[in-house]
């Protein structure tokens, strides 16, 4: 009973209050108001995003792919 009560009362908390607390603490602001540091990170993951969509078109248009493993069935492990 009191597991139950406990799942219950946490669904709750995260489907109306933390969005609602998160709404209140992140508010949005422009590029250009940020600081070096942002800018400079989201520079970095927007690159590591995009080579992520590349690796992904790649794998999914059939295109082979440099495979530095592979798998030993005799050893049942990879080989490097």
């Amino acid at each position: 009973m009191t597991l139950s009560v406990t799942i219950l009362v946490s669904a709750v908390v995260s489907l109306t209050l933390t969005p609602m607390m998160c709404s209140k603490l992140l508010k949005h602001k422009p590029a250009s108001s940020q600081g070096r540091l942002y800018r400079a990170s989201e520079h970095a993951f927007e690159a590591v995003i995009a080579f992520y969509g590349r690796t992904c078109n790649g794998f999914l248009a059939g295109r082979p792919q440099p495979c530095w493993w592979r798998w030993d069935p005799r050893t049942d492990h990879l080989a490097v």
